[in-house]
């Protein structure tokens, strides 16, 4: 079996510019830390990765070969060298198991099965996640689930509610797979509500057993290639933001930055001194709509009406800056928003 896949301090030294980790924030071996401090460290992690690092499937719309390849160092490539980008659950997860297992967390992953909202339907074992212990208590985070995924390290312990984004609710629930038996055992439901009067609503379901690399690259191959999946249908972009990033007119501030990131041994891009707030909201685009949710209010909605107010509304919030040759790659396909005849 191949040695587990590690970043180089370097690297590691590049993730967290992309990620506009401030100087005196950043640590590269967590393992002499208290474990309060791990913790806390972990929720820095996860909020500076969510607030930069978008799920998103471009690559399966914009781009000339359509191919999503896990591979942490394909991973790491696209997200640092390509402005903006992230990518969906088995890239932005893979990526951020490598980080955290480069800084000396004891941290695993596992498999997951994602619920359907129409129909209730539990899919197959397409989407994966990481748990980390810490001081013998375990905690899933998850940075590539969308809008109601885990917004920080989620304790694992049966029935314990914990906040989301007010005031939303989490929590994680063991019980019986609808349609399986009893001899297949439990497994973990991640439930997510918009409200603490509002009803539970069951995500995904995971089973609690390590899954490697070469797992994650079978399990991509749904997502990927399956033409039923939503990921080939539709078009999404979601990104978490916080109240630093409103204006006082209350309007949501564009992404500063356009360019790719610099090289390692540059000037810090953004030059951030302070620490990012903590999440309030969430920016999300699917298909030719674009929402802007804050504290569980809608902020701002638009219907873009042609390619170019969609590829404008992606550099703009996302700081997604797509080539003309990926821009043209959707001309002509089910996804390309045609311009509205005058």
């Amino acid at each position: 079996m191949p040695a587990p896949h590690k970043f180089t301090r370097s690297q590691l030294e590049q993730y967290y510019r992309r990620i506009c980790l401030p100087g005196p924030r950043r640590i590269y071996d967590v393992c002499s830390l208290p474990p309060e401090e791990q913790l806390s460290y972990l929720g820095r992690l996860t909020k500076h990765q969510l607030l930069n690092v978008p799920f998103e499937n471009l690559t399966l719309h914009y781009s000339w070969h359509r191919v999503i390849d896990v591979d942490p160092g394909h991973v790491f490539d696209k997200v640092i060298n390509q402005p903006g980008r992230g990518g969906y659950c088995m890239e932005n997860n893979s990526l951020f198991h490598v980080v955290l297992s480069s800084l000396g967390f004891d941290v695993y992953m596992v498999p997951a099965r994602v619920r359907d909202s129409q129909t209730g339907v539990f899919d197959g074992l397409t989407h994966c996640l990481n748990i980390v212990t810490i001081g013998g208590a375990r905690y899933t985070v998850d940075v590539g689930f969308g809008p109601n995924g885990t917004n920080r390290p989620c304790l694992f312990e049966a029935d314990l509610v914990q906040d989301h984004i007010l005031p939303g609710q989490m929590r994680l629930r063991h019980g019986l797979l609808p349609g399986t038996s009893e001899r297949a055992g439990h497994v973990w439901f991640y439930e997510h509500r918009t409200a603490g009067d509002a009803e539970w609503v069951p995500m995904y379901c995971f089973v609690d057993v390590e899954i490697l690399p070469a797992d994650v690259r079978a399990m991509n191959w749904s997502p990927w290639l399956c033409t039923r999946t939503i990921f080939r249908k539709t078009i999404m972009c979601v990104l978490f933001t916080s109240a630093d990033q409103v204006d006082e007119n209350g309007e949501l501030r564009g992404k500063t930055y356009s360019g790719p990131m610099p090289a390692a041994d540059g000037e810090d891009h953004l030059n951030q001194t302070e620490e990012a707030g903590e999440l309030d909201g969430v920016v999300i685009i699917i298909g030719n709509n674009m929402k802007w949710r804050r504290k569980g209010q809608k902020m701002m909605e638009k219907v873009f009406k042609d390619e170019g107010e969609r590829l404008g509304a992606l550099e703009r919030y996302f700081g997604i800056v797509l080539s003309q040759r990926d821009r043209d790659a959707i001309l002509g396909t089910a996804t390309e928003i045609p311009r509205t005849q005058s």
